[in-house]
């Protein structure tokens, strides 16, 4: 079975009918999420869980400025080298 698949449907069912997804399991795909390499379903059900849950919201506003941060550095250090 699908690794993807096989997460989804270990994630619980909300009173709504929805997939809910607890904040370690966002948490732990949130590199994922900012380089938008999810499979479509989870995709889905990761941001509906950041649509209602401020923590892992915040967290990923500090991945996603974090990221920004090394990628900046990373051309810098190659225009650097590149200079040299």
């Amino acid at each position: 079975m699908d690794p993807i698949l096989r997460l989804v449907e270990k994630m619980a069912v909300n009173s709504r009918g929805g997939t809910k997804m607890n904040c370690k399991k966002v948490t732990d795909s949130l590199l994922e999420y900012i380089d938008g390499s999810l499979d479509t379903q989870l995709l889905e059900v990761i941001e509906s869980h950041l649509a209602t849950c401020d923590s892992c919201s915040h967290r990923l506003k500090i991945l996603n400025v974090e990221t920004q941060m090394l990628k900046s550095y990373f051309r810098w250090s190659n225009s650097q080298a590149a200079n040299e």
